[in-house]
């Protein structure tokens, strides 16, 4: 009986989240914004443009009203120029608070790890402080427990510092960069976690340059991978996870793909529609409780729709689970 009602909840929730779309359909506000600066912008350059045009063709009497319509001209320019940087700063903000949210996303998955090394760091301590109690003092065995501890201090420093990096301010400013290295550097700090529940994790990541914003293409492959982790626990099957990036087109426009695939157990055909919706998961835990926030694929799609990309969900044919990819339109 809970289950049912469980499950006529998420029904009703999917419906009310397609209800509201089709109702609404409100273009994101930041990408309106950026569109009408834009288009006022070239508007107000066109008539300066003009302006200053007509004062050769007309008699110097006539001039004073051209010239203050021109000044204003000059004001409305130098608005529209603070107004766009306003809105370029909200864009930064939007990343943070995604990106923000995809840590705490990715701290609740892989946070038995951390729990794990801060439960052996205290183990070893203590054993550490039991060898130096005893008489005589074990002092060498009591260094031993105290490297172990140092070690798994470590662990848990190495993933307090992950997060940080992943909102430091230079990665909310649009730049143009390598993505290659930059996801590999992402990837090769999440390994560890992987190998600790024997998942290979494997990548096949070619160079391309793009700009963008370093911290929307994390949260995009951060997003993934969390997804990929859990579903590969589910199987005992060989766990592995590739993710792959290469240049690829879409409809004439020349993008990139990053894409994640997993040896989990996939998605059921039911829920293909539904998991990019917000706040549905299929992550349950053993009594059919959802367990997952429902919005790491959100994340994701969020920042393909605000960049013109497409997101996409196929059975992967070389791993037997799921393959997530994201594409996005490389900028000229």
């Amino acid at each position: 009986m809970r289950a049912l009602v469980l499950g006529a909840i998420g029904i009703l929730e999917s419906y009310r989240h397609r209800t509201y779309k089709d109702t609404k359909r409100i273009q994101e506000p930041t990408q309106a914004a950026r569109e009408a600066v834009q288009a006022a912008n070239e508007q107000v350059k066109a008539l300066r443009s003009n302006l200053q045009a007509l004062k050769k063709e007309i008699p110097s009497s006539a001039l004073r009203p051209i010239e203050k319509i021109s000044d204003r001209a000059a004001v409305a320019l130098s608005a529209l120029s603070t107004a766009e940087k306003s809105v370029q700063a909200l864009i930064g903000h939007s990343s943070l608070y995604r990106g923000l949210a995809t840590i705490g996303i990715a701290s609740a998955v892989f946070g038995h790890e951390t729990q794990a090394s801060i439960d052996e760091f205290s183990s070893a301590l203590q054993a550490g402080v039991a060898q130096l109690n005893r008489k005589p003092p074990q002092i060498r065995r009591a260094l031993t427990e105290f490297e172990k501890a140092s070690k798994y201090s470590d662990r848990v420093a190495a993933w307090g510092a992950f997060a940080l990096a992943r909102v430091q301010h230079e990665k909310r400013q649009k730049k143009r960069r390598d993505l290659k290295p930059l996801l590999s550097e992402l990837l090769e700090h999440l390994r560890p976690v992987f190998d600790a529940s024997t998942i290979s994790l494997e990548y096949d990541l070619h160079e391309i340059n793009a700009r963008i914003f370093e911290m929307d293409i994390e949260a995009i492959l951060l997003n993934l991978l969390t997804n990929a982790y859990h579903a590969c626990r589910l199987e005992d099957r060989p766990r592995k996870v590739l993710v792959s990036l290469r240049a690829k087109s879409h409809d004439s426009i020349k993008g990139l793909e990053l894409s994640v695939a997993d040896s989990g157990p996939g998605i059921a055909e039911e829920f293909k529609d539904k998991i990019w919706e917000p706040l549905f998961s299929t992550r349950l835990d053993r009594e059919g409780r959802q367990i997952g926030t429902g919005l790491g694929l959100t994340i994701v799609k969020s920042i393909c729709d605000d960049l013109n990309g497409v997101t996409n969900l196929k059975d992967s044919s070389a791993l037997g689970g799921a393959e997530f990819s994201a594409w996005l339109p490389l900028e000229t």
